[in-house]
């Protein structure tokens, strides 16, 4: 028997085919593998099975089309928000950089203001009114020369007081453009985090596009493997039918009656010659490990390549002969 690779499947009543007309339960939600109500059927049902399965998929994925079309429609408006936060903080960059312009032209004018006005306030305390009046009338030999330094004193103290109103409208407009700076600043920086948090969102919807269809076509890819798989697994049994191998009886059969022989040539998961039997209880198809002795067997081809190995531990004699 290890020269001859065995895909077993026992049957109870060791039927070697079983009547397609059985019910098919297929999964029309085409929902996670986990509840593949396909696996444990005979070939025939299989084939009818994983086709149907399939075809749901399928048309499970083309009737996304329009939540697809909304997932995009969301996208492309994040995008657009995206779009016009970026062109906000660029019309905020702008200004603050205007700003700090001014900033720095009345920086420089109220220092230049500032010491013109420290010049004039220690030249008044050094030569006051009544000092400098003494000086002129001291100086004037006439009453005209008196009336033109008066007049040229009058002058300077306006220059002064305009000095000092101009400092001071300097100082409050540059206190003003240093707080509306510091208010675009924050604006900046909200921005800044409102478009961090868009592009966050932007991403998260794109995996949720993707995450959308993935595990419907994952599934859809995995039952269409499955249904050719059972395709060639069904084959096989009807080479035996046709002629491959020679059926003496359909029905139940008692120990020792032969049903068949070897047939050559791979299908579904085999590599060699090899029958195929099932164990069926209550008409449900179950692991025949529970039914048939444990025996010794080995492959001719890696086993890690093989992921359902079988673990004997039953009564039943082994329907097959080396």
């Amino acid at each position: 028997m290890c020269k001859k690779q065995l895909f077993f499947i026992i049957a109870a009543f060791l039927l070697l085919f079983v009547s397609s007309a059985s019910s098919i339960k297929a999964d029309t939600n085409c929902s996670s593998l986990e509840n593949d109500t396909c696996k444990n059927l005979s070939p025939q049902e299989k084939e009818s099975c994983y086709s149907n399965v399939y075809s749901v998929c399928v048309k499970k994925i083309d009737s996304y089309v329009s939540q697809i079309k909304a997932f995009n429609s969301s996208i492309e408006l994040t995008n657009f928000k995206i779009s016009q936060t970026e062109q906000q903080i660029g019309n905020l960059t702008n200004e603050i950089a205007s700003i700090s312009g001014k900033i720095d032209n009345l920086e420089s004018s109220l220092t230049t203001l500032s010491n013109v006005l420290i010049e004039r306030i220690i030249a008044s305390y050094k030569n006051s009114v009544h000092n400098n009046l003494g000086l002129l009338l001291f100086n004037s030999s006439k009453l005209y020369d008196l009336l033109v330094n008066l007049r040229y004193l009058q002058i300077v103290q306006r220059n002064d007081q305009k000095i000092l109103f101009i400092v001071e409208t300097t100082k409050i407009n540059y206190t003003e453009q240093k707080q509306l700076r510091e208010q675009k600043k924050q604006e900046q920086e909200q921005l800044q985090n409102k478009l961090a948090a868009q592009k966050v969102y932007l991403d998260q919807q794109k995996k949720d596009k993707e995450a959308f269809l993935a595990i419907t076509r994952n599934n859809a890819e995995e039952y269409k493997k499955r249904y050719d798989e059972a395709i060639a697994e069904l084959q096989a049994l009807k080479s035996i039918q046709a002629g491959g191998g020679n059926v003496v009886s359909v029905g139940p059969v008692k120990t020792g009656d032969t049903i068949g022989y070897m047939i050559s040539g791979n299908s579904a998961c085999s590599s060699g010659t090899h029958l195929h039997f099932e164990v069926q209880k209550n008409g449900s198809v179950v692991d025949p490990s529970a039914y048939l002795k444990n025996t010794s067997y080995s492959y001719d081809y890696d086993t890690s390549l093989i992921s359902d190995r079988i673990s004997p531990n039953g009564s039943w004699d082994w329907p097959v002969n080396d």
